[in-house]
């Protein structure tokens, strides 16, 4: 039933990738290398005895870059409501601090809202997420308003239930013009290919390693590409 969609996904990917590609060529591009490590975790308010709607959510980041050491950090707590299946909505709060090179340090506070499904089979798993935000800069007293969608295909490599391939990709589209810097239109896109590690089949902890290719979109200057090695725990109960 999900193999429609499954290749949808495996096209989008594919698709991410020659855009990157062929990005390269067209412009030139400010390029350096990270690494960044992540936790995140979700689950559900369990009453005793019943099972509960009601979802938590958690991510963590910690990001490097090899100009400016530590770059940003990130703390992201949110809650959510299953509405049966695989679907979630979820709203939530997001604290950023940046620390870019040749830039003061700043703040960034963030309101979002957002929409999961996953779901299993034969040829893999897929997760998307529908993500709205609200941006707060301390650089600007505007509201930057921005789209992200994430999509996820995992597929466990054959005879072990440890080992498990992981593609994601995610577009960034900003939505409005602020006065301290968003302007309208595709601002980034993260491009990830990897393994992932289970160490115990019965258990929800992941261990994601692997390659990140951010591209970053700039107005005023040379378009970024990074290389990034991206690390996360990831828990989901």
């Amino acid at each position: 039933m999900l193999r429609s969609p499954l290749r949808c996904a495996r096209g989008l990917v594919v698709l991410a990738i020659l855009g990157l590609a062929l990005e390269r060529p067209l412009s030139a591009q400010d390029q350096q290398g990270g690494a960044w490590f992540a936790f995140a975790g979700a689950g559900s308010f369990d009453y005793p005895r019943r099972a509960s709607p009601w979802r938590w959510w958690l991510d963590v980041h910690a990001r490097f870059f090899e100009r400016s050491a530590f770059d940003t950090s990130i703390v992201r707590p949110g809650v959510g409501y299953h509405l049966g299946g695989g679907s979630t909505l979820w709203a939530g709060y997001a604290w950023i601090r940046s620390d870019p090179r040749d830039v003061a340090a700043f703040d960034e506070h963030r309101i979002w809202q957002q929409y999961t499904w996953g779901e299993k089979s034969d040829v893999g798993s897929l997760f998307a997420r529908t993500r709205l935000e609200q941006r707060f800069d301390d650089r600007g007293g505007e509201v930057g308003w921005r789209l992200r969608q994430f999509l996820r295909w995992t597929k466990y490599l054959p005879s072990t239930r440890s080992w498990s391939l992981r593609v994601w990709n995610e577009f960034f589209f900003d939505l409005n013009q602020t006065d301290w810097g968003q302007d309208p239109g595709l601002s980034q896109n993260r491009f990830f290919a990897g393994l992932g590690w289970q160490p115990d089949p019965d258990t929800n902890l992941v261990l994601e390693v692997g390659y990140l290719n951010q591209f970053l979109r700039r107005e005023d200057g040379e378009d970024g590409m990074n290389h990034i090695i991206g690390t996360t725990l990831l828990w989901l109960r």
